[in-house]
């Protein structure tokens, strides 16, 4: 069967293409799609405020971030949003289409550049297939971030360009691929970087058979593609501190722990970081098999520059809290690790049953562990016992158990704190927060402030301002963007210990927790300090989700949600 499949979609341009878009929208399918949640959470917003400016007037979040975003990305989807605002659409029908489109192009590129890299590192099409198709499902490593995410980012868009630029430099195509690395730097800087890392150190190691010229040449059209960006972020006044050790500090404890530590006494860091680290194993365990590859070297120093970075961040987060590499969220390059991961073991596989060194069997369950399960752990632990048992039957059986083990283990985990949940939203999920907001769209003025449950965000659930489109005082996924402005750190932290108080000393790192213990700490407060809080900021309305309730008069109300009035 793999070897017709693999027959057909080589020799037939057009279903190969179809094979791409088929597994797009599988893989979109299986991690479902929003529009809304996640990190669209101040994405959305800021870009609704580039194209209506009159938008969140009363809240500094917006004000005082949106320009710190420094991705043309998402000023593209401004001037989509405005065609919405110019036919008065109830919904944004032009935008949600525009915004599936590419993220579904995305998907199905990135496909498309798994299929060319796989074959010009192996020249080997039966590899080529199985490494397009072993991406279905979507992996995860070093920070948690899988290959496919569920909604589009600048990041994710970029991710296939990236691996084009990948796919020409192997090709010698050296000025292409920094000009195409520079173009995309104007939509995702932070991504950009980790491929020049790769790029530069690769280079470094081939000095001598380069010259100079090519990398000289190579840097100055990699300048000249990166140029709006670069130009804008240099013409920006910040005062940004070489060293915050206290915002690093708030920062980590508070949302984003497992993007600086890589060991901590948390079930969903430890199996990150045992994600992260199994990338690696996959890689060294596959290395030898194709030692003679030609492409070897270049990949080696790839594999070194992403470790360099990786080690850069376990150092700053342990010792030397830099600024500048905080907020760049190294960790991030750990991507490139899990891609070259899984591609060199897919072929390590391959090359070891056609030379009948593996059993169909025991060629069937690893595989079965690449295509069936998000986890890089898990295969490497069934090869473990495949290398150390030489019965059949005990690897087979000690495969179910490992399998089952895995399911035990990590389902509850993925189900608990609800990190899966497939679906189609384009216009977000719809309900009783959805709904909460729309009330406020369409009932208040522009520069209404409300004062919102602050642990409100999730995966899958937006912030307040994506859908009403109205300020709030403060919110807990404010961190995220905080983690990348330090300069709005006070702002935040004095909003947030009003609305939240003692929650914030109360942060160790667990966000879980940390949403919990602001919950709490929001509904501590008495009627009279709600008052006091709204008069404070000039906030207008409060929402409150049942059963809790206020002695204040009904705005609105839903099964889940009621907004009281806090001043006429």
């Amino acid at each position: 069967m793999i070897a017709f499949l693999t027959h057909r979609f080589t020799s037939d341009r057009r279903q190969r293409h179809l094979l791409f878009l088929a597994a797009a929208l599988v893989s979109i399918g299986i991690t479902g799609y929003y529009f809304g949640t996640f990190d669209q959470f101040a994405h959305v917003p800021f870009m609704k405020s580039y194209a209506d400016p009159t938008l969140y007037p009363t809240d500094p979040f917006i004000t005082a971030m949106r320009d710190q975003n420094y991705s043309y990305f998402w000023h593209f989807l401004a001037l989509i949003y405005r065609v919405d605002l110019a036919f008065d659409n109830a919904q944004p029908y032009v935008l949600a289409v525009v915004m599936f489109a590419l993220h579904l192009f995305a998907t199905y590129f990135t496909f498309w550049m798994f299929w060319e890299l796989s074959y010009e590192l192996f020249n080997n099409y039966t590899t080529t297939f199985l490494s397009t198709v072993v991406f279905i499902i979507p992996h995860v490593g070093f920070g948690g971030f899988p290959v496919f995410e569920w909604s589009l980012l600048n990041r994710t868009f970029v991710l296939p360009f990236l691996l084009w630029a990948i796919l020409l430099y192997l090709r010698k195509q050296y000025l292409w691929a920094f000009l195409l690395a520079g173009v995309v730097f104007n939509l995702h800087v932070i991504s950009v970087m980790f491929l020049m890392a790769m790029l530069g150190l690769d280079m470094l190691g081939r000095w001598r058979t380069l010259g100079w010229r090519i990398p000289l040449a190579s840097g100055a059209l990699f300048l000249l593609g990166s140029a709006p960006v670069l130009l804008w972020r240099l013409s920006a006044k910040t005062e940004t501190p070489f060293m915050d050790a206290l915002w690093f500090d708030m920062i980590a404890r508070g949302s984003i722990y497992h993007l600086f530590y890589m060991f901590a006494p948390y079930l969903h860091v430890l199996l990150i970081t045992s994600f992260g680290l199994s990338c690696y194993a996959l890689y060294f365990i596959a290395r030898r098999q194709v030692s003679s590859n030609h492409h070897e070297p270049t990949i080696r120093r790839f594999m070194l520059a992403v470790t360099i970075v990786l080690g850069v961040q376990v150092v700053t987060s342990q010792f030397a809290p830099i600024t500048l590499i905080i907020q760049l969220q190294i960790i991030r390059a750990g991507m490139f690790a899990l891609i070259f991961g899984y591609l060199y073991f897919v072929h390590y596989l391959v090359t070891r049953r056609e030379a009948n060194e593996i059993s169909p069997p025991d060629f069937g369950w690893l595989m079965g562990t690449l295509l069936g399960f998000p986890s890089p752990l898990l295969p490497v632990l069934v090869w473990g016992t495949q290398w150390k048992f030489s019965s059949a039957r005990a690897r087979q059986i000690i495969a179910v158990v490992l399998i089952a083990v895995h399911l035990i283990v990590v389902s509850p985990f993925l189900l608990s704190f609800h990190l899966w949940q497939p679906g189609f939203h384009p216009f977000g999920p719809q309900n009783g927060w959805y709904a909460a907001q729309m009330w406020a769209k369409h009932n208040t003025p522009k520069d209404t402030l409300f004062i919102t449950p602050p642990e409100k965000w999730s995966l899958y659930d937006s912030d307040w301002r994506v859908f009403s489109e109205r300020g709030t005082v403060v919110t807990l996924a404010d961190l995220l963007m905080v983690a990348l402005v330090p300069e709005y750190t006070a702002t935040w932290k004095e909003r947030f210990d009003q609305l939240a108080p003692g929650a914030l000393d109360q942060f160790a790192g667990n966000f879980f927790d940390n949403q919990a213990t602001t919950s709490a700490a929001y509904y501590s407060h008495s009627r009279d300090d709600y008052l006091r809080i709204g008069a404070q900021y000039h906030a207008r309305y409060i929402v409150m989700a049942r059963p809790h309730t206020l002695a204040l008069p009904v705005a609105y109300e839903n099964a889940e949600y009621v907004i009281y009035e806090l001043e006429k």
